[in-house]
């Protein structure tokens, strides 16, 4: 794949991306413009117009819900979405809210993450679920932690020695300061502020299991990764899961009966796409 041209460009980092438009003109690109933000999508959907070659945004979860709660007109998200060649999303569900603007473009399902492992399901399960982590962005209500703490707060019932670590994601501010303070208030609580990546992979590394308990969701990146280490991974089934994670409902009762309960109910893949290398190589053969 050394001889195809393909560029991404994150539209939710501005400078990058202004950076970026110099060297995305030619035809024989692809221009992968990714997006997690709505208002970078807004803001700077003059650099999609001005870029060349086959053009794809990429949209997450977060994207298409903020864009709905914003309530902008379809007409106006057609404008922005019909300036490109292809839209991805990350599962079914948000194909589905695309489709619902009857774009023109096409609507594909892509994941974001590339694993060398094949069958996530064939990992070794821990003896005992003690070290339980889960992860969340500063202020965000829609990743379940207050759900996750009261389930392991109920499983150290039988076993008093689970504690939980969270990854709190987002800008150090005095409400995240907060949220955090509020949190380690619980003794066996602790959260790890603005980890970077080697910290992440370290916590996922040695935690019995990651828990996403997220009242809505794309693909999301640490569920691939803490899949890809082999972790336990038990996640709310409001969207479609990679193969091998533990599905719960959005309620303490049933994480917990999750937890105590190992692959009682597991996903089985369904409604999740090929990678973004896989289809971006496959985009750039048939340009050439």
């Amino acid at each position: 794949a050394a001889d195809i041209d393909a560029r991404g460009v994150d539209l939710n980092r501005p400078v990058r991306s202004i950076r970026s438009v110099g060297g995305c003109r030619s035809r024989g690109m692809v221009n992968l413009f990714y997006a997690s933000n709505p208002r970078s999508i807004l803001s700077y959907r003059h650099i999609i117009r001005v870029t060349g070659g086959r053009k794809v945004l990429f949209l997450q979860a977060a994207t298409t819900e903020a864009l709905s709660e914003a309530r902008l007109k379809a007409a106006e998200i057609r404008a922005i979405l019909d300036g490109v060649d292809d839209v991805w999303v990350t599962n079914e569900r948000l194909r589905e809210w695309v489709e619902s603007l009857h774009l023109v473009v096409p609507v594909s399902i892509v994941s974001p993450f590339v694993s060398l492992i094949q069958d996530y399901g064939s990992a070794e399960l821990p003896e005992a679920t003690t070290v339980i982590a889960t992860s969340c962005w500063e202020g965000g209500q829609v990743y379940g932690v207050q759900l996750t703490v009261d389930a392991v707060a109920r499983l150290r019932q039988s076993q008093p020695d689970a504690r939980l670590i969270v990854l709190l994601y987002g800008r150090n501010t005095l409400k995240s300061r907060e949220m955090a303070m509020a949190l380690e208030a619980t003794p066996w609580v602790r959260v790890v502020q603005g980890a970077d990546e080697e910290t992440v992979e370290q916590i996922l590394g040695t935690c019995d299991a990651l828990v996403r308990a997220s009242s809505s969701d794309g693909d999301s990146l640490i569920v691939r990764r803490a899949l890809s280490l082999g972790r336990r991974v038990l996640a709310s089934d409001v969207v479609p899961r990679p193969t091998g994670v533990e599905l719960f409902s959005l309620s303490s009762e049933d994480l917990l009966a999750a937890l105590e309960c190992p692959r009682r109910r597991t996903s089985d893949g369904a409604g999740l796409g090929p990678s973004v290398l896989t289809t971006v190589l496959e985009l750039a053969s048939q340009i050439r």
